[in-house]
């Protein structure tokens, strides 16, 4: 009776038996060194090894920090402040170009100054000048 294997089953069977062997010799060196590395988590903490904390330090960091985060929030309060500011410009701006050309409307269908200024809150003398510049 003749026993015959191919290459490829062979090879399968090689890697097979090295992987076995290699899982074995790990578990043995794991259980070999498991001793030592017990030893290495109950030891305790090296003072050496970690630097001891100055309570100044990092007060003096933590406050550091601080000053520059208030400093970057003024700053950025202050940019918006004056992007508010030109903003309520505009707004103003085109209030009163609108309130002017209300005016002149009201003057065109021959509305009394009182009656204008009640209701778009211009000044007297400012619906005479309107008054006076529709007139040219």
């Amino acid at each position: 009776m003749s026993f015959s294997i191919s290459m490829p089953a062979l090879i399968i069977l090689m890697a097979l038996a090295l992987c076995l062997a290699m899982v074995t010799m790990g578990a043995a060196l794991g259980r070999r060194n498991r001793p030592r590395a017990a030893a290495a988590v109950a030891a305790p903490l090296n003072p050496a090894v970690i630097p001891p904390f100055n309570t100044a330090e990092i007060v003096g960091a933590i406050e550091t920090l601080l000053a520059a985060q208030e400093q970057r929030r003024q700053d950025e309060q202050s940019v918006l402040r004056s992007d508010l500011a030109a903003l309520r410009g505009d707004v103003e701006w085109l209030t009163s170009e609108r309130m002017i050309e209300q005016a002149i409307e009201m003057c065109r269908e021959g509305a009394p100054t009182q009656e204008i200024s009640d209701s778009l809150g211009l000044s007297g003398d400012a619906i005479r000048t309107i008054r006076l510049l529709r007139a040219h």
